[in-house]
């Protein structure tokens, strides 16, 4: 019997940015580092981009990693988002 399986795969959301220069220097911290990251359009403004970390597997993936993801672009905390490509 099988119980919860989460077909899910999730992101973490390390900010909304402006400036393509902290753009690109996020990103290429975060592949230098061995994860992928990558950006998408903010919805609600859309003069900004998200920048994005993973897809991870489970939540707890992100759990295991939050530290480093947090070091490696100087925050407190992201956001762990849902991801359908």
């Amino acid at each position: 019997r099988v119980e919860n399986i989460d077909f899910n795969m999730y992101v973490y959301k390390i900010g909304a940015f402006g400036s393509s220069v902290t753009i690109s220097k996020l990103v290429k911290s975060y592949n230098d580092a061995g994860f992928p990251a990558f950006t998408q359009q903010n919805q609600s403004n859309k003069k900004l981009m998200n920048v994005l970390v993973g897809p991870f597997a489970s939540k707890k993936d992100i759990q295991n990693n939050q530290k480093m993801l947090n070091k490696i672009a100087g925050i407190e905390v992201g956001e762990v988002i849902t991801w359908n490509p």
